[in-house]
């Protein structure tokens, strides 16, 4: 994961380009239109210049995706036909008003942002210390011919801090953002997954977190 991360391509506008991101997907979901899948889809994006929210219903699959997974500050927003856009959790964290329904459905809300600990502390101590081999610690990017200047800019910029402000910011927004869209536009069942200390760097227990959301979802939908 460490190696998509796309430091090559770090800019002003993102600490991550976003392009070998953008590789893996399209290898995975190929280049396929969201009007011609068999189950209703759309995204969410945010216009980061105008803040305006954008809904994908139709084009490209693997644009609307890119779109709406560009962490402010983190991602370089993504470019189409000239409008730069950001994730959509910015305007719309709970985007249950844009889910296409059907007489007698049920519309599900899952919410995974019940982290023990902030994104920003996590990473920072996976740089420091290294995570399991996830990524290299910030001492072994200073051994790093390729990748010492990381460390280097860690150290001089106190990359810990600005990492912080820029995550806690946007999740920060995103949480009262989700609270109040859910008073809006309430769903028919809400289910907070208690992630028990994992987190979205957690790559290598995606099969333990998939059992667990798996699990606690399955027991609330019984229960109802």
């Amino acid at each position: 994961m460490f190696s998509l991360s796309d430091i090559r391509h770090i800019g002003l506008d993102g600490l991550m380009g976003g392009e070998d991101v953008y590789e893996v997907l399209k290898d995975i979901i190929g280049d396929v239109r969201i009007e011609d899948l068999k189950v209703n889809y759309c995204a969410i994006a945010t216009d980061i210049d105008t803040g305006e929210e954008k809904v994908f219903r139709k084009g490209r699959l693997i644009d609307a995706i890119r779109a709406s997974i560009s962490i402010p500050g983190v991602f370089r927003p993504y470019t189409i036909k000239n409008h730069r856009y950001v994730d959509g959790a910015m305007v719309n964290g709970l985007p249950v008003n844009r889910v296409h329904r059907e007489e007698g459905d049920k519309v599900v809300a899952i919410n995974l942002d019940t982290y023990e600990s902030s994104e920003s502390n996590t990473f920072t101590q996976l740089l420091k210390h290294g995570g399991n081999g996830l990524i290299p610690s910030i001492e072994g990017l200073r051994k790093s011919r390729h990748f010492g200047f990381l460390a280097r800019a860690y150290d001089v910029m106190t990359g810990e801090n600005v990492f912080n402000i820029i995550t806690n910011s946007f999740f920060i927004s995103i949480t009262h953002n989700k609270r109040l869209m859910a008073e809006l536009t309430k769903p028919d069942i809400y289910i907070n997954i208690d992630l028990k200390g994992y987190d979205t760097h957690n790559f290598n227990s995606a099969e333990a977190i998939c059992e667990l959301g798996y699990k606690q979802t399955s027991e609330r939908l019984n229960n109802k």
